[in-house]
């Protein structure tokens, strides 16, 4: 009751078999994570659905580059004698535990699933689509996968692309449309106006009955 209402953060923490005390890293989300996923081929890009049904995005490529440099030296302090390590400032917080890494993405809230996110999945980088939800020419899927695809219980299959940035200046047109927002002049503070992350193509499913939503649970 005492939190109820409140804004907190929810962590999904990533751990080391050597040291099942203290995780590794930590990843913040805004919301409560209910599936998350590895980028199968940009191992540092990780994406999670949460239960208000927005998607969370994070890079953790700086932090494994921290984290590498944090046993290093401990490896190197126990080797000399040394006791602590020799962590720098900033590496750890007071208790020992790495900063948490914030996302750097997260899906706008009106656009998403009305329901939790149920299950999510990368495609491969040899199936991507367009905003017409139409398969893109092999020659335009060379390189890593951008895509992937979320559930829920709203009866709503929703296709991401990490680079939706790109895609709202009209540097994909292959891809996606161009944001509207992109063509208004900067504001009073002299920035552009915001880029939101909505879904690529979205697919509702209906009950065979014609009556009410498929609720949906599994990416296979």
């Amino acid at each position: 009751v005492e939190i109820s209402g409140q804004a907190f953060n929810s962590y999904i923490l990533l751990w080391d078999f050597v040291d099942l005390i203290h995780p590794q890293l930590m990843l913040e989300s805004p919301q409560e994570v209910s599936c998350f996923s590895f980028n199968s081929t940009q191992t540092h890009l990780v994406v999670a659905g949460a239960v208000n049904g927005q998607v969370v995005l994070w890079d953790i490529k700086a932090a494994v580059a921290a984290l590498v440099r944090r046993q290093h030296r401990s490896s190197m302090a126990r080797a000399g004698g040394g006791g602590s390590g020799g962590l720098a400032a900033g590496d750890d917080d007071d208790e020992g535990r790495p900063p948490p890494v914030k996302p750097c993405a997260i899906s706008y809230l009106d656009a998403t699933h009305k329901r939790g996110v149920a299950d999510l999945t990368w495609l491969p980088p040899d199936s991507q689509i367009n905003w017409r939800g139409q398969f893109l020419e092999k020659s335009l899927c060379e390189g890593p996968t951008h895509q992937f695809v979320t559930v829920s219980g709203d009866g709503q299959v929703l296709f991401w692309d990490t680079r939706y940035a790109d895609i709202a200046a009209g540097n994909l047109p292959k891809v996606g449309r161009r944001q509207g927002k992109q063509d208004d002049k900067p504001g009073k503070d002299g920035k552009l106006p915001q880029v939101l992350w909505l879904p690529l193509f979205r697919m509702q499913l209906k009950r065979l009955e014609g009556v009410g939503e498929l609720s949906l649970c599994r990416v296979c």
